[in-house]
Formats: structure tokens, C-alpha cells, sequence
């Protein structure tokens, strides 16, 4: 009669698998120390065989690890191993999650390389014709700027573009102004909208300032700041209406 070891070990290669490949090992421990466990210290050397065959009828057989305690007389140490192995559902889940922590830093990294390439990250796209460098202070190149601006310069831009019949880039003369860039401007209000990133001023190539002025109050309604100068107009989003000539 094949010994328990040799038995366990024809297993372990094949129907097993990796389950038997741990038993196995754990087995051979015990079989070669018994005092690492008290029932196999107990047992004569013809009893591991009938021991094993326990094991494995009860693995065969779809025992639960309860089982395999209760009727196989499994060694602690072995049952613990058993029970702390993953469920199918558990290692998949656990394949899931690595799978999307992998993806997420390799889009982490491909943005910090588009980044790098760029040099600055000023160069990102803020709406389909406006783009962060163009509201970027003269003085520190430091970025602010909000979505209702945005949104009144592409409805301003669709109007020059309808107008002129062509595609019309509107051009930001002046975005965003940090406070050392405000105060250095001659007339410029210390509590100026540039300063909070709402306001910007504009120039439209084939189409004078007073019309471009004409249109933002249109699109701006019963609020928002439009200020009229030689060559260029002001348009901010504050709450209240403003209207006034430079």
C-alpha cells in the first residue's frame, strides 16, 4: 500500500492543483515532524494513509472546510490554510480591482506626460475655441477663469462668426490679473472682475468694438459688466447689470 505522502503527492501534480500543492507541503511537515500537530503525533504510521483518504474524499466530494475537520480529522493548521483561501468569486473580485487600479495609474501617467511634453499645464483646452494660456496673468501666468464666461464668449464668437459669414476667432487681450498685475495697470479698479477670474477683455478682427459690445449685452441680459473702449470691450458675469465707456 502506497504511504500518505506518496499518495498525496500522485494528487498534488495533477486533479489537485495548486489546492493539493499546499496540502502537500503542509502534510510532508507534519508527516516528517509529527509534534507540529497533536493528531498526527497521535496516529501509527498505517493510519496517515486512511487519514489522507479522508481528506480526499471529502475534497472529491465537495466538502466544506467544516467537513473536512469533521470527518477527515484535518490538522488545524491544514483546515486554517483551507479556509483562508479566496473563494472564486473573492479572487475575481480581487482581479477586478487590480486590474483598475493598474489602469487608473497608467492614465494618471500618460497626463502627467502629456504635461511634461506640453511644459505647462496652461495649454489645456477649456471649450472648443478657448483654451487656458489665453486667460493666463501677463505678470505670473497663473490661471482662473469660470464656465459662465466661457459660455458668453463661444455665444459671442458664434454671432461674429454668423456675421462675418467665417470662422472668427475672438482674441483675449486680458484674463485673469493677479493683484500685483492689476495695480500696475493705469485705471484699473482694485476690485476689478480680472481679478476673480470673470472677466475678460476682447478684440474680434473686422468688427469695432461698440458692436461686439452691442452683441455682449445681448447675450448677457439684465446682468454682467460691458465696458466700451477705443479698441477693445470689456465683458465680465457679475450678477448685476453694468454698463459703462473707457
Amino acid at each position: 500500500m502506497r504511504t500518505a505522502l506518496e499518495l498525496l503527492r500522485s494528487f498534488a501534480g495533477g486533479t489537485l492543483g495548486a489546492l493539493g500543492t499546499v496540502v502537500t507541503t503542509v502534510y510532508a511537515m507534519q508527516i516528517a515532524d509529527p509534534t507540529l500537530d497533536p493528531i498526527l503525533m497521535a496516529m501509527q504510521p498505517g493510519e496517515h494513509t486512511k487519514h489522507l483518504w479522508g481528506l480526499i474524499v471529502a475534497l472529491f466530494g465537495g466538502g466544506t472546510t467544516g467537513h473536512l475537520a469533521q470527518h477527515s480529522k484535518v490538522p488545524k493548521t491544514l483546515t486554517q490554510i483551507l479556509r483562508e483561501r479566496p473563494s472564486r468569486s473573492e479572487r475575481k473580485l480581487a482581479k477586478a480591482k487590480a486590474q483598475a487600479e493598474i489602469a487608473l495609474s497608467k492614465r494618471i501617467a500618460e497626463a502627467d506626460k502629456e504635461i511634461a511634453m506640453a511644459g505647462s499645464i496652461r495649454l489645456a483646452q477649456l471649450s472648443p475655441h478657448f483654451a487656458t494660456h489665453e486667460f493666463a496673468c501677463r505678470c505670473c501666468g497663473e490661471v482662473q477663469t469660470s464656465a459662465d464666461l466661457l459660455q458668453v464668449l463661444e455665444q459671442l464668437r458664434a454671432k461674429a462668426c454668423t456675421h462675418l459669414g467665417k470662422e472668427t476667432p475672438v482674441r483675449i487681450t486680458s484674463g485673469y490679473r493677479c493683484p500685483r498685475h492689476n495695480a500696475s495697470l493705469p485705471n484699473s479698479s482694485p476690485d476689478s472682475q480680472h481679478l476673480r477670474g470673470t472677466a475678460a477683455d476682447v478684440q474680434i478682427d473686422g468688427i469695432d468694438p461698440s458692436t461686439v459690445a452691442t452683441w455682449a449685452r445681448e447675450i448677457l441680459g439684465e446682468r454682467g459688466g460691458v465696458g466700451r473702449y477705443n479698441g477693445f470691450t470689456h465683458i465680465d458675469v457679475r450678477t448685476q447689470k453694468v454698463d459703462w465707456t473707457g
